[in-house]
C-alpha cells in the first residue's frame, strides 16, 4: 500500500469539497459576465489544475428550521479557452440536464447581460457620486453661513430656503429654480445689506445660493440628464446595447476596472506568490490528513500555538481591542487590532470587518473563526450585527497585499439587492460604507468584489 499515494488522493478530495462553493461561484460568473471564458492565464491555471473535468456539489436547506437538505451536483468541463459545458445532476445521478454548452449564442447573451449590468453599476456610481458631491455643497453652505455669524443656521434652514426657490409641478415634483425671483431678492439683499456688518451672513448665504443655483439651474438632480429623461427612463438613444458599450468605452479612462485597481506591486506579489500560496494550503490539509490518519504530528499547528501565545504587537499594528474565539478548542483566542498602519504583522488571507464610520478591525492570524465573532471587539452586542448593512462590511485580505476583497456574506448581500429597486437604500449605504473605511484607511484598497474571485483574476 502507497501511504503517499493514498494522502495525495485524499488532500485531493478534501480541497475540492472545501472549494465547491468558490469553484461554483466563479464558474457561475464566468457564465453569466464572461461567455464562459477565462479573465486570465492564472484564473485559467488555477481552475484546471485538477484537471479538464470537475464535480462539485451546491447544498440546498429548507422546511421548518432548514432541516430538510437537497444537494445538487456540477459535472463542468473545460479547455484552454474557458467553460466548455455543465452538467447538472442530482446527488445519485439519476436525473441529469445539460445546464449551460459554450455556443455562439450562449456567449452573446453572456456579454448583453455583462454590458447591460456594467452600464446600470456606472449609472448607480453616477448617481451616488452626484449624491455625495452635493451633500458636500450645502455643508459648505451652511458652515459658512455661520462662521458669517449666524450660529443657529444648519441643513434644514438652507433646505427650506432653497424651497422657497423652487419652482414645483401640480404633482409636487420641482422642475426648475425660479431665477427671477432669487435675482430680485438678491439685488435688494446687496442694497439692504451693504455696510452693514450684522448682516454679513445673509450676503454670505445669497452669495453662495447665486453659485448653488448655477450649478443646478432645475434644481439638485441625482440622475443622469444625458441619459435619463425627465420622467427617469433611459433615452432612447442609449437603449441599444451598442450605444451602452460605446459610452462604457468612453469612460474607461476616467474609471479604471478591476485589474487597473490593483496596483503593480500587488500584480508582482500576486505572480510570485500564487503558485506557493497553493502549495502551502495543499500541504497544510496533507498535514492534518496525515495527523488524523496515521498519528503523524502537525507541527505547523504547534508552531501557531507557540507564535499566538500571546499578543505581539508595535505601533504599526494599531489598537488592540479584544480577541476572536477560534472554533478549534486547542487553538487560542485571535488577536484583533483596529485600524492598523500597516499589515507588515499580520498573516496572509486575514478576515477583516470594517463599521459604518470607516474604522477597520483586523485579525493578526488566518484562524479558525468567522467574522461574527469580531462583535465583541468592536463594540456590538450581537453577531448578527456584523451581518447587517447597518453594521459595516467583512472583508479577506488578498494573499499579503494591501488589498481587500469581500468576504461572500458581503458579496452575497450586495448581489441580492443590487437586484431589486426596492433595495436601493440598502445598497446606497453599503456604498456609503465602502468610502468611509477606503478614506480612513487610504493605505490599503478595498475592492467591493468576492475576494477569491480577485485572487483567480
Amino acid at each position: 500500500m502507497n501511504i503517499n499515494k493514498i494522502i495525495q488522493e485524499e488532500v485531493k478530495n478534501l480541497l475540492f469539497e472545501d472549494r465547491n462553493d468558490d469553484i461554483l461561484r466563479t464558474m457561475f460568473s464566468l457564465i453569466k459576465y464572461n461567455g464562459g471564458q477565462y479573465k486570465s492565464d492564472k484564473q485559467r491555471d488555477y481552475l484546471r489544475k485538477n484537471g479538464d473535468e470537475l464535480y462539485a456539489t451546491q447544498t440546498y436547506h429548507f422546511g421548518a428550521h432548514n432541516g430538510a437538505m437537497a444537494q445538487v451536483g456540477y459535472e463542468i468541463y473545460l479547455d484552454d479557452i474557458g467553460i466548455v459545458k455543465v452538467i447538472k445532476l442530482t446527488k445519485n445521478k439519476t436525473k441529469q440536464d445539460v445546464y449551460w454548452v459554450r455556443t455562439a449564442d450562449s456567449m452573446r447573451k453572456s456579454e448583453e447581460t455583462k454590458i447591460n449590468k456594467e452600464f446600470s453599476d456606472e449609472l448607480q456610481r453616477q448617481s451616488t457620486a452626484r449624491g455625495k458631491e452635493h451633500e458636500q455643497i450645502l455643508n459648505s453652505i451652511v458652515q459658512k453661513v455661520k462662521q458669517a455669524g449666524n450660529k443657529y443656521y444648519n441643513d434644514v434652514s438652507l433646505d427650506k430656503t432653497i424651497h422657497d426657490y423652487t419652482i414645483h409641478d401640480t404633482q409636487g415634483f420641482q422642475v426648475k429654480i425660479d431665477m427671477a425671483k432669487f435675482n430680485d431678492e438678491y439685488n435688494q439683499m446687496k442694497q439692504f445689506a451693504t455696510d452693514k456688518p450684522q448682516l454679513n451672513h445673509f450676503m454670505v448665504l445669497y452669495d453662495e445660493l447665486n453659485k448653488y443655483f448655477k450649478k443646478y439651474p432645475q434644481g439638485f438632480q441625482n440622475r443622469n440628464t444625458t441619459i435619463y429623461d425627465d420622467d427617469y427612463n433611459i433615452r432612447p438613444e442609449f437603449q441599444s446595447l451598442e450605444a451602452k458599450k460605446a459610452y462604457l468605452d468612453s469612460l474607461k479612462s476616467e474609471h479604471p476596472d478591476i485589474n487597473e485597481i490593483i496596483n503593480e506591486e500587488a500584480k508582482k506579489l500576486f505572480s510570485q506568490s500564487f503558485y506557493d500560496e497553493q502549495r502551502e494550503y495543499d500541504e497544510g490539509v496533507g498535514d492534518k490528513y496525515a495527523e488524523k490518519k496515521f498519528n503523524i504530528p502537525d507541527t505547523q499547528q504547534k508552531d501557531y500555538l507557540k507564535q499566538t501565545d500571546k499578543v505581539v504587537q508595535s505601533p504599526e499594528m494599531g489598537k488592540f481591542v479584544g480577541n476572536a474565539n477560534n472554533h478549534g478548542e486547542e487553538l487560542p483566542n485571535e488577536p484583533i487590532f483596529l485600524n492598523p498602519k500597516s499589515l507588515n504583522n499580520f498573516e496572509s488571507d486575514v478576515r477583516a470587518v470594517s463599521d459604518t464610520i470607516g474604522n477597520l478591525y483586523v485579525a493578526q492570524h488566518n484562524g479558525d473563526f468567522i467574522h461574527g465573532v469580531f462583535y465583541k471587539a468592536m463594540g456590538m452586542q450581537s453577531p448578527d450585527e456584523i451581518y447587517q448593512v447597518s453594521g459595516g462590511l467583512s472583508w479577506h485580505r488578498i494573499y499579503n497585499s494591501n488589498i481587500f476583497g469581500f468576504s461572500d456574506t458581503s458579496s452575497n448581500y450586495l448581489f441580492w439587492n443590487s437586484n431589486s429597486s426596492a433595495n436601493v437604500g440598502k445598497v446606497e449605504q453599503y456604498y456609503k460604507n465602502l468610502e468611509q473605511v477606503q478614506k480612513r484607511n487610504p493605505q490599503f484598497k478595498f475592492v467591493p468584489r468576492y475576494y477569491d474571485e480577485i485572487k483567480t483574476m
